[in-house]
Formats: structure tokens, sequence, C-alpha cells
């Protein structure tokens, strides 16, 4: 017999937690809206715009007009020059197993990982150009509202891609100071 049979967490929340999947494609978003989960776009792992506005139609005409939330990464820091910098050490992988899998990695290493994990006989690594909104805070936030603006983006979910702690700190402070205008819908 299962020793779990019959377990049931507590306390049950008076609130169901909301549910949300992570996708990247059409079909990831149709799944969320098909199951009732709200969907959250990997921009920041494909920031593709025609793929955003596919994927952001997708899931508004199945879920009755629900709002997205968009994943960027995002780099802030006090000048144009040292964002530029911090964002030119980025690197994304992309690996194709043959059971048709594909997943975005940060590094060879952790393709080729992927790749032993998967058991993959035949595969492909392509290096692709990482998708990140940097520069001054005032120039990420305007780019930040102006993506809520055109395509009615909910909540964003920022990662800040910055190996070191102290850069990656500060980035998130900058930002936390930008004065935003825009409304969550």
């Amino acid at each position: 017999a299962d020793p779990l049979a019959g377990v049931v967490a507590t306390p049950r929340p008076a609130v169901k937690a909301e549910r949300f999947l992570l996708g990247a494609s059409v079909e990831s978003a149709q799944l969320a809206a098909a199951e009732g989960w709200s969907y959250v776009h990997a921009g920041h792992l494909n920031g593709d715009p025609a793929l955003l506005e596919r994927v952001f139609a997708a899931y508004r005409a199945i879920s009755a007009g629900w709002a997205p939330l968009l994943a960027v990464a995002v780099i802030a820091a006090e000048t144009e020059a040292r964002a530029e910098r911090l964002a030119a050490n980025l690197r994304m992988f992309k690996v194709h197993v043959d059971t048709g899998q594909s997943v975005t990695v940060g590094s060879v290493a952790q393709a080729e990982e992927f790749v032993r994990q998967a058991g993959a006989r035949e595969y492909r690594i392509e290096e692709k150009a990482p998708s990140v909104i940097y520069g001054t805070a005032e120039r990420v936030r305007a780019e930040l509202e102006r993506l809520h603006r055109q395509h009615g983006v909910r909540e964003f979910v920022i990662d800040t891609p910055i190996a070191d702690g102290a850069e990656r700190l500060a980035s998130i402070e900058l930002l936390a100071q930008a004065h935003f205008t825009a409304a969550a819908a």
C-alpha cells in the first residue's frame, strides 16, 4: 500500500494557488489556456517579436482574453556603456536532440549535459543571441512599459543574468528605483 495514500496538505488555503506554465511556443500557450493556467512567455529564452505576437494571440483566443505574463532578461546599470558590457558576456545555446525535443541553456557544458541526460545519439548545439533588455534604469523602464502597452502584459518576471552578486544587486536596485507609470491590467 502507498504510505502517502490519504495524506492531505494542511492548512488548506481559502483561495487556490494560481498555476503558471512557463513556455516559449504557441503550443505551450494553448495548453496553459486550455487548462485554465496563467501563461508566462519565456521571452528571456526567445525574444522573437513575431513569436511573441503569435503566442499571446493564441493564449488570449483560448483563455477568453486573459493577459499573459512575460519573463525577460534585464540588465540595468548607471550608464548605457556599462550595461552593454555586462550584456556582452551573456551566451545562450539551443540544443536539438533526435527525439525532437529542444532546450535553451547558458553554456556548452550545460548543453552537453542535457544531451547526456536525454540519452541522445544525434544532436545539434547552436549558439543563439540572448534576448536581453539592457541600459540605464530609465531605458529599461521605457522598454518594459512599451512591451506592456503593445502586448497587454499583465506582469513581468525579471531575470537578471549577471554572475557577479554585487553587480546583480546593483542592477535590481536601479530598476526598483525607476518610476514606472504603466499600470498592470
